[in-house]
């Protein structure tokens, strides 16, 4: 029996189907239970394996050996901690879960342990999104607000 994941050749088959019937793909994903980027590389086999050599040249985590199968190589972490490294406070409601952030494509072993939000904040930081420029836009957004008579102050 195939995983869960995967569709028979027969599954395939009526995807297509679907496809050319103009049933939008994300709706054929959800039919067959699949996430809509599996499904896309069913729908476009030719975009599998430019996606694979894509991720061949670009990333270090996923390399051919020999034989010409793809191997997925795992990072080595440092082991996770009970709070995030950035806020120090433990992950919480549906923050359960604490992310690996890396910085440098070239060694992924180099990162923090950080909740959600923080992962997201440095995300931000490391695309030159910066806290002042956020600050300046708040300012200037409470300077040009108006009370707006039907609403009343707040």
């Amino acid at each position: 029996m195939p995983r869960p994941f995967t569709l028979t050749q027969e599954q395939v088959e009526q995807a297509l189907k679907l496809k050319e019937d103009g049933v939008k793909q994300r709706a054929i994903a959800s039919h067959f239970g699949i996430s809509t980027g599996t499904m896309s590389r069913y729908l476009n086999p030719e975009r599998r394996e430019e996606h694979r050599k894509h991720r061949a040249e670009n990333n270090l985590r996923v390399k051919v050996d020999e034989k010409g199968k793809w191997i997925r190589l795992r990072v080595k972490k440092r082991p996770r901690p009970d709070y995030c490294e950035l806020c120090k406070m433990a992950p919480y409601g549906k923050w359960k879960l604490l992310n690996w952030h890396h910085w440098n494509p070239e060694v992924p072993e180099l990162g923090l342990w950080l909740c959600p939000p923080c992962h997201w904040f440095a995300g931000g930081v490391e695309r030159g999104l910066s806290t002042e420029r956020y600050l300046e836009l708040k300012h200037l957004e409470e300077q040009s607000y108006e009370v707006n008579p039907l609403i009343g102050d707040k």
